[in-house]
């Protein structure tokens, strides 16, 4: 963001999201990444300005705020985040399908996708083969950009 909008500004790291959002509410920071089940409550009391979100379209929870592809930057700002359930590499794949199984059931029950509604979440549910071409469909571009940018991890 700081390259294509020609911005000189310092990254902070922080340990998760709410120390991030808290500090912003308290104007130690000026700006930040947040989800919208994070920072959802306080977009909606006022407290913090939604000025744009990620992704390829509008959020449903914030129709009135523009795309970053709308304001103009790339289409790196198209990327979704996502949550998703994992098991270890070596779970026998009659286990997996019995955990699909029950995961898509509970995941696409009316009551979970209300509640996902509630906490500004956009519940979906995509199949194991589904789910592993998005895993890599992102690690390519997440790839590209942190080739792209040169970025690397201090350790």
């Amino acid at each position: 963001m700081a390259r294509e909008a020609r911005l000189d500004i310092t990254h902070v790291s922080y340990r998760g999201e709410i120390p991030a959002l808290q500090d912003l509410l308290a104007q130690n920071i000026h700006a930040g990444f947040f989800s919208m089940a994070g920072s959802g409550a306080q977009v909606r009391a006022g407290r913090v300005r939604a000025i744009a979100v990620a992704g390829e379209a509008r959020a449903t929870m914030l129709p009135d705020v523009p795309t970053f592809l709308e304001t103009g930057f790339s289409d790196r700002f198209a990327l979704d985040d996502f949550g998703g359930l994992f098991a270890p590499a070596r779970t026998p794949p009659d286990v997996l399908a019995r955990i699909e199984a029950a995961f898509r059931t509970v995941a696409t029950a009316p009551a979970m996708m209300r509640r996902l509604a509630e906490i500004e979440t956009v519940p979906a549910f995509l199949d194991s083969r589904d789910f592993a071409a998005l895993l890599e469909r992102l690690l390519r571009d997440w790839t590209a950009i942190t080739t792209d940018l040169d970025l690397r991890i201090d350790s």
